[in-house]
C-alpha cells in the first residue's frame, strides 16, 4: 500500500533532507572526534545517536504497509532508549501530528 502520493510526498520532502543534513553533520562531528570523549560525549554514545537519527528519518519517510510502518516505528523506540547522550528527542504527542496523514509524531527537542 501507498500512503503519499506526490503532493503529500513533495510535503515531507524538506523535513527527510534536514534529516539527511542533520545526520551528515552528526557523521562529520563523530569523525573529528574519533574516539575521544568529551562528557557523556564518547564514541559509542555518538554511534548511538546516529542510529537514532537514521531510524527516525527512515520511519518518517517510510512508505509501506502498516505493518512495516509499525515495525519501523517500533525500533525507532529501541533506538531511542539505547540512546546515551545528554540531548534527548522526544515525540510529544500532545502537540499533535506533522506528516500529511496525521499518524507521524514529528520530532521536538526537549531538555
Amino acid at each position: 500500500a501507498r500512503y503519499f502520493s506526490s503532493p503529500e510526498r513533495a510535503c515531507i520532502a524538506p523535513i527527510l533532507a534536514n534529516f539527511d543534513r542533520w545526520i551528515e553533520s552528526c557523521k562529520a562531528a563523530a569523525s573529528a572526534m574519533g574516539n575521544k570523549k568529551v562528557g557523556p560525549w564518547d564514541a559509542a554514545a555518538r554511534e548511538t545517536y546516529i542510529a537514532f537519527l537514521e531510524q527516525y528519518r527512515a520511519s518518517t519517510g517510510l512508505d509501506d504497509s502498516p505493518q512495516a510502518l509499525e515495525e519501523a516505528w517500533t525500533l525507532l523506540d529501541y533506538r531511542w532508549m539505547d540512546t546515551a547522550m545528554p540531548l534527548q528527542l522526544v515525540h510529544d504527542i500532545e502537540d499533535g501530528y506533522g506528516d500529511p496523514l496525521s499518524v507521524k509524531a514529528t520530532p521536538d527537542m526537549s531538555l
